[in-house]
């Protein structure tokens, strides 16, 4: 159902605290959304050993969500986004 990708912290190699900000992440994702955490997949990309900066993930995703578009532009817009 949702897709988050972040880019700058790879979130490996990052123990426990990075798993929960996986979890974290998710749960945020899957609120703004109303579906289940398990509906929502992560990605990062970036630097390894560094965590998620939640803070500022989490006061995005509203945004995010609010912004969401379902048009074939779109799609392109965010796999350029993605590019690395």
């Amino acid at each position: 159902r949702a897709l988050l990708i972040n880019a700058g912290q790879a979130n490996a190699a990052t123990g426990k605290q990075g798993y929960q900000d996986s979890l974290d992440s998710a749960d945020a994702v899957a609120a703004a959304l109303g579906v289940g955490r398990d509906e929502v997949l992560l990605e990062s990309t970036g630097v390894i050993g560094k965590r998620i900066k939640m803070a500022e993930l989490v006061e995005a995703v509203p945004k995010l969500v609010a912004e969401l578009e379902a048009t074939p532009e779109a799609a392109h817009r965010a796999a350029v986004a993605i590019t690395t």
